[in-house]
């Protein structure tokens, strides 16, 4: 049978029976052993809550260079598909970039038709381009030698 504590009240562990100290003394290092696992477990949390929170922030920053790639990837089948679209007119280079940027649709085909009706729109009828007002600016004819009529009147008058 057990031991029965005595009657009265102790005033430290040292004066209760032997049996019940081995039990306190045994209480108290399973707390001890407990508490190491409490704080190693803590410790443990505390790590993993870091590195999620790490996860966390380089998920975000994957996500949004996603984006970005899309992004990029987007404009670039924008930019390839007005060039293909512009490519037989005559748009200077620079200003693909420009008529690109105006450009809308969602799709390739899209930003293609748009391409070739702004061009058309801007450039004259099949993007060829407007013909000058003024014939002296490159479409007249041009005067084989206009000097000799006037050397000929010159000497008939003069004789």
């Amino acid at each position: 049978m057990t031991e029965q504590p005595p009657a009265g009240n102790p005033q430290s562990v040292t004066e209760l029976p032997e049996f019940w100290q081995g039990e306190i003394t045994r209480a108290r290092d399973d707390a001890a052993k407990y508490r190491t696992e409490r704080n190693a477990l803590r410790d443990q949390l505390g790590i993993a809550t870091e590195k999620a929170s790490k996860f966390d922030e380089l998920s975000e920053k994957y996500e949004q260079s996603l984006t970005s790639v899309a992004d990029s990837d987007s404009k670039y089948g924008k930019l390839s598909a007005v060039l293909g679209a512009i490519q037989d007119t005559t748009i200077p280079a620079h200003r693909a970039l420009t008529l690109a940027s105006r450009v809308q649709g969602a799709t390739a085909e899209e930003w293609a038709a748009d391409a070739k009706s702004l061009v058309d729109m801007f450039s004259g009828s099949a993007g060829q381009p407007r013909r000058p007002i003024d014939p002296s600016q490159g479409q007249g004819h041009v005067p084989l030698n206009d000097g000799d009529a006037l050397t000929e009147a010159l000497k008939n008058a003069l004789g």
